[in-house]
C-alpha cells in the first residue's frame, strides 16, 4: 500500500509538473502567439504590431492577460476558420482568440471560460426576413466555410448553395443577390450590420452557445491561468465596457438575447 501510495503521489507531482511547464515555457520565451482569423472585423481583433487605442474586444482582453503574466503579445493571423486550431496544435501558436466552441472542436483543443455568449441566427436583405427554418432551409444560403455558421446551419438541415472563404464574401454574395441569406453568429451579425446597414437578423438557428478562447490540450496550466483571468474580468465593470465599446450601446441587450 505504502508503495501503492508513493506511485499515486510521484504520479500526481509528476502531473502537477508537467502542467506548470506550458504557463512557464511561456514566460521563459517571453511572448504569446495569438491565433486568429486574418480577415477579422477590426473591431474583433487587429493583427497590426502596433495596434493604437483601439485593439478590438479580443485583442485588448488578451493584452490585458499578456501584461499580467510579463508576456508579449504576438498575432498569428490564418485564413481559414478551421486553421486556427490546426495552427494552435502544430505549436505555431498558443492561444485562440473568438472562436465558438463546438463538439469537433472540442476533440481537438481545450477551451476556457465563456468570453462571450453566442447564438445563430438568419441574415438577410432588408425586406426579405427569414422568419422561420422552413423558409431559411427553401432558400438559397452562402455560407463561411469551416465555420460555426456552417456547423449550425447544417445542422439544422440546411443545404447550402454557396461556401465561402471569407465573411466578407458572404456578405457580397447577399448584396449582390447570389444569395438569399447566410447564418452567423449573433455578435458578428451586430458588427456585420454596422457597417451594412441593409441587412437584417432573422429566427434564430440552433442552441444558445458559447464564444471563448482555445488552447492545446496539453497546455492546463495556460488553460487554468486564463480561465481565472476570465471569470475576473467578468466580474468587474471591464468586460462590459469593453462590450459597449467595440459592440456598441445596445450590445449587452443584443447579446443577452443569445441566451434566450
Amino acid at each position: 500500500m505504502r508503495h501503492l501510495a508513493f506511485a499515486f503521489a510521484l504520479a500526481a507531482g509528476l502531473a502537477s509538473s508537467a502542467a506548470a511547464q506550458d504557463l512557464d515555457a511561456l514566460k521563459q520565451a517571453g511572448t504569446l502567439k495569438v491565433v486568429c482569423m486574418a480577415d477579422d472585423q477590426p473591431e474583433l481583433v487587429s493583427t497590426a504590431a502596433e495596434p493604437g487605442p483601439n485593439p478590438g474586444f479580443h485583442r485588448e482582453l488578451v493584452e490585458g492577460f499578456a501584461k499580467l503574466h510579463g508576456l508579449k503579445v504576438v498575432m498569428v493571423p490564418v485564413r481559414g476558420s478551421e486553421e486556427r486550431i490546426e495552427t494552435l496544435n502544430r505549436g505555431a501558436g498558443d492561444v485562440v482568440v473568438g472562436i465558438v466552441e463546438t463538439d469537433a472542436r472540442r476533440r481537438a483543443a481545450a477551451f476556457t471560460a465563456e468570453v462571450l455568449p453566442t447564438r445563430h441566427l438568419a441574415v438577410s436583405l432588408k425586406g426579405k426576413p427569414i422568419a422561420t427554418l422552413d423558409a431559411l432551409r427553401a432558400a438559397k444560403v452562402a455560407l463561411l466555410e469551416g465555420s460555426s455558421w456552417a456547423t449550425v446551419a447544417i445542422e439544422a438541415g440546411v443545404q447550402p448553395a454557396l461556401s465561402l472563404p471569407t465573411s466578407e464574401a458572404v456578405v457580397a454574395a447577399i448584396k449582390g443577390g447570389k444569395a438569399d441569406a447566410t447564418v452567423m453568429s449573433i455578435s458578428d451579425f451586430t458588427l456585420v450590420a454596422k457597417r451594412n446597414p441593409e441587412l437584417e437578423g432573422g429566427v434564430f438557428v440552433g442552441a444558445p452557445g458559447t464564444s471563448s478562447w482555445a488552447v492545446r490540450k496539453g497546455s492546463p496550466a495556460l488553460k487554468a491561468a486564463l480561465d481565472d483571468y476570465l471569470a475576473n474580468v467578468r466580474k468587474s465593470a471591464t468586460w462590459s465596457r469593453l462590450v459597449v465599446k467595440y459592440f456598441g450601446e445596445k450590445a449587452l441587450d443584443v447579446l443577452g438575447r443569445a441566451k434566450q
